[in-house]
């Protein structure tokens, strides 16, 4: 599900590359690459739901019960939750809250106190989500 940011183009691939790639708006320069591993992760697993972006950070699920936030310019990763359940869509960012919802129907509520959680507040998001930030 690709998404834009600044001058960056985010893809993540799941099912096929189980990658996430960012992309120089302007010419498609390749800026960073990062691949999923771990020993749940097959070529059949779907790894990441559509991220949820805040002007840093790029906010990633996994299937597997993951929560990453990976700096959108560099790819590096700035944490990783084990949640241990399942999640089931991208995650909501709201007033440096992280909410998610699991397959199984809990609500999480992550505290990150970083007003970079922000400003994504729907599930699925709207025509605003794809604007630069």
């Amino acid at each position: 599900m690709p998404s834009t940011s600044s001058n960056h183009f985010l893809e993540t691939y799941s099912n096929v590359l189980l990658s996430i790639n960012a992309l120089r708006a302007r010419d498609g320069r390749l800026l960073w690459r990062a691949d999923a591993q771990g020993q749940a992760v097959t070529a059949d697993t779907q790894v990441f739901s559509p991220p949820a972006l805040g002007r840093r950070m790029m906010y990633l699920c996994s299937s597997q019960g993951h929560l990453l936030a990976i700096n959108q310019k560099t790819g590096k990763v700035a944490f990783m939750y084990a949640l241990q359940q399942p999640t089931i869509f991208q995650p909501i960012l709201a007033g440096g809250n992280i909410y998610l919802t699991t397959s199984n129907g809990l609500l999480i509520c992550i505290k990150t106190g970083d007003m970079d959680a922000d400003g994504w507040t729907a599930w699925g998001g709207n025509a605003q989500h794809n604007a630069t930030r």
